[in-house]
């Protein structure tokens, strides 16, 4: 447990991404399929999401040089508030999948499909956005 950090960050990574599929494996496997869905229409679309896949792999090779070659020091309070704030992202991540069960990873619009309240629409579109940084 030399590198606390990237144990707990992984904890709550695998811990949010396994317990949201397992919820949704068993209470609505339509929305899961949606969710599961990555193959984008668009060329710039597909452009973007293998960036985030390179850039997604980069951030953990960067930390680990980080680690490993000391190039800086985050005070263990600092590391704590940043996990929380992550796994409070993951919290608003879940909550939107509440909110809209049409949420999928790539932009569509389905039969029938419309918002049990309209007036969350900018603060779930918001969030969806920030879940990308």
């Amino acid at each position: 447990m030399q590198y606390w950090e990237a144990w707990a960050y992984l904890a709550i990574l695998s811990g949010s991404t396994t317990s949201i599929m397992i919820y949704l494996l068993k209470k609505d496997p339509a929305r899961l399929d949606r969710r599961m869905r990555v193959k984008e229409k668009e060329p710039q679309q597909r452009l973007i999401m293998k960036l985030s896949a390179v850039l997604f792999v980069f951030t953990f090779l960067a930390a680990g040089f980080d680690r490993r070659f000391d190039w800086s020091s985050v005070p263990a309070v600092l590391v704590l508030v940043a996990d929380a704030v992550i796994l409070l992202g993951y919290m608003l991540f879940v909550w939107v999948l509440r909110e809209n069960p049409h949420a999928s990873r790539i932009i569509e619009v389905e039969n029938g499909q419309e918002w049990s309240h309209p007036a969350r629409m900018p603060w779930c579109a918001t969030q969806c956005m920030f879940q990308v940084f």
